[in-house]
């Protein structure tokens, strides 16, 4: 039995309960009047029923909507909110690391490019050869 069936299940009988226990106390008209306290008491059970029946049947409704909410958005492919917050925490993350990464590898290379090259030593002047 699927969702669907058992809240149709379950909204009927509510229904059935509600229409005997009505048919009853009309049955009962005639003597209402002798049992005024007992009347009382069967509407509030009837009042106390239809409630609980109705608060049962929102939460059925509610779940089944609610599953063929998610199914009918897995198949399109989209993500909760819950899990793209979480890839975007990841994303946020892994750029703050390659950050990091950058700037520990540049700051070197610009120490090494302010050095300051290291004089050259003067030459000597080449021997002048001999003249024939």
């Amino acid at each position: 039995m699927n969702e669907n069936d058992s809240l149709e299940q379950g909204m009927y009988s509510a229904f059935a309960k509600a229409k005997e226990l009505a048919m009853e106390l009309l049955s009962q008209g005639m003597a209402l009047s002798t049992k005024a306290p007992d009347f009382k008491g069967q509407v509030q059970e009837l009042a106390d029923d239809f409630l609980s029946t109705s608060r049962n049947n929102r939460e059925m409704l509610l779940g089944l909507v609610t599953s063929e909410v998610d199914r009918a958005v897995s198949r399109l492919g989209f993500v909760r909110e819950d899990e793209l917050a979480a890839v975007r925490r990841h994303v946020q993350r892994l750029e703050k690391e390659i950050a990091e990464l950058k700037n520990s590898t540049i700051k070197p290379a610009k120490k090494a490019a302010v050095k300051k090259p290291a004089p050259a030593k003067a030459s000597k002047p080449a021997p002048a050869k001999a003249s024939k």
